[in-house]
């Protein structure tokens, strides 16, 4: 059996209560933007977490780990060109302020 488990964490921010509305609206955006962002990386995973399975069932029993490592590896690196394909995030707008 193969599954995944993602946590993205974000951010927390309470304003007080003589915080700018602006600022606020700015960082309601910024969050907004950011989980549209981290959505990527999650979605990434759940495109790419069947390899993994099939890797394996491919492989030898003593080959199964090093395939599953393998897909691992791709995963991990497609995450990362999405990092900087997008800067981060911030050529989809996840920057504050």
């Amino acid at each position: 059996t193969v599954s995944y488990d993602v946590k993205v964490t974000v951010p927390h921010w309470q304003p007080t209560s003589d915080t700018d509305q602006k600022l606020i609206v700015q960082w309601n955006d910024y969050l907004n933007k950011l989980a549209l962002h981290e959505q990527g990386h999650v979605d990434s995973v759940a495109r790419n977490y069947l390899r993994v399975k099939e890797a394996i069932r491919k492989a030898t029993c003593s080959t199964a780990e090093q395939a599953a490592q393998d897909v691992l590896d791709i995963v991990r690196q497609a995450n990362a060109e999405y990092d900087q394909q997008t800067n981060h995030g911030e050529t989809q707008g996840a920057i504050f302020p």
